[in-house]
């Protein structure tokens, strides 16, 4: 089992980004939302937007995808016990097993769910199924929600490809119908991922409020969507000018109008972005903040160190991260980085901490890292997952299941179809409704 040196607990003030933020890991990278799968910022209904929102290590429109630390704040929001009580008596089962619909409705049906994060999950879903049908039903949650969760349905819209949206989108740039506007993000938030959105498809709507965010400094530009804006695509030429106004010195900081960011959740996002700009310059900070107090800046800044450039000098700092870092989570982020470019000791302590480190969260992540190097040979991690108590382990080993082994995972994911979690159930569908001939018909 693995041990980190000199484990210990990082109390909320000093690790976590404040009391009002939650931080919660994202996994592979779809290029967005911050890639897809999974990002989470505070606990509150406005905090959890961008947790649910996409679960991934990147973001292109819907804005950040957090790392975090544990997960049983995260979980009590998300699947409160009195919706997803399990069923006592096979009876009980067989009659859930009757109501369950064809899997594409259950996640189309999932966007006008009671619980906005489990409407943020579910389109957060169909933007990995990219299926077309979609596209109405998420202009309606866009339009009609109320919470900055939707920003997940942004996101979605953005990797389903389909510009017939547009009209829909703009209003939202000036209006976003949002009133969870908890210190100032969300409203913000919602904005920024709806002018995004437009530019990513070569509408100019929401241009000056993008600039007005550039101009005075503003965080939602500057750390939370930094990754998206640089995903923008070269066109128009106005989104190429967009993009130079970040660069390693103004994310961090040391120049233009952006204070320097202090809080974790924010260094987290700066990593992303660096990552995303890639050059010399950015591994420069990257490298520096391997050094960071805070075990999620440290975890994230090693991926992306060896995604840039997996040269010896930096293999060698993301090693010294892995053998000596103090938390099992920056061990498990650096293990990833460093199976990646063919380590193998890296994935050996991935397959060992996905079977038995006592943290839940930090258990999660590891089977989630297995799921990303997707090896046929990691798979009994993924089904001793299945079972566990916490029900984001569950989820993330359903998922890395499906990347290890895709017809086992179609059996599994009948079964999950009753699993307690709702945001199981979803995943379950999900994964359902991606196999041919199933997806809807």
């Amino acid at each position: 089992m693995p041990q980190s040196p000199g484990a210990r607990s990082e109390d909320w003030g000093i690790d976590e980004p404040s009391a009002t933020h939650r931080l919660r890991e994202s996994s592979a990278g779809s290029g967005a939302w911050p890639g897809t799968p999974k990002a989470s910022i505070q606990v509150t209904n406005v905090a959890i937007q961008d947790c649910v929102a996409s679960r991934v290590e990147g973001c292109t429109v819907s804005g950040p995808v957090i790392p975090g630390p544990g997960s049983q704040l995260l979980h009590a929001a998300l699947d409160p016990p009195e919706i997803h009580s399990a069923p006592s008596t096979v009876s009980q089962r067989t009659a859930m097993s009757r109501q369950i619909k064809r899997p594409f409705d259950e996640l189309i049906e999932a966007l006008r769910d009671p619980n906005p994060l489990l409407q943020a999950d579910a389109a957060r879903l169909l933007g990995d199924l990219a299926d077309p049908r979609a596209v109405d039903p998420l202009v309606e949650y866009v339009t009609h929600s109320r919470y900055n969760t939707k920003t997940a349905g942004i996101e979605a819209l953005r990797r389903i490809g389909e510009p017939r949206a547009t009209a829909a989108i703009r209003p939202l740039v000036d209006a976003p119908n949002v009133q969870d506007d908890w210190y100032w993000y969300a409203r913000r938030s919602v904005r920024a991922a709806a002018a995004l959105l437009l530019l990513h498809w070569n509408d100019r709507t929401g241009l000056p409020f993008l600039e007005s965010l550039a101009d005075s400094g503003n965080l939602v530009f500057h750390t939370w969507y930094a990754p998206s804006v640089l995903r923008l695509p070269d066109q128009p030429p106005s989104a190429v000018q967009l993009k130079s106004r970040l660069t390693p010195a103004t994310l961090l900081g040391e120049e233009g109008p952006a204070a320097s960011p202090t809080d974790p959740a924010q260094v987290v996002m700066v990593a992303e972005a660096l990552e995303v700009l890639g050059d010399a310059e950015s591994c420069v900070r990257l490298i520096k903040l391997l050094e960071h107090r805070s075990r999620y800046v440290r975890g994230r800044s090693a991926t992306a160190l060896l995604a840039v450039a997996p040269v010896e000098d930096h293999i060698d700092r993301v090693t010294r991260c892995f053998k000596t870092d103090p938390t099992d989570f920056a061990r498990v982020k650096a293990a990833l980085a460093l199976a990646r470019t063919g380590h193998s000791e890296g994935a050996r302590f991935l397959a060992d901490a996905g079977g038995s480190l006592a943290d839940s969260f930090d258990r999660a992540v590891a089977i989630e890292a297995l799921g990303e190097l997707g090896r046929p040979e990691h798979a009994d991690v993924a089904r001793s997952g299945l079972t566990h108590a916490d029900s984001y382990v569950r989820l993330v080993s359903l998922e890395a299941l499906a990347r290890m082994d895709a017809r086992e995972a179609g059996n599994t994911a009948v079964r999950m179809l009753e699993d307690p979690s709702p945001r199981v159930r979803l995943q379950a569908a999900a994964q359902l409704a991606s196999q041919s001939g199933i997806n809807g018909s």
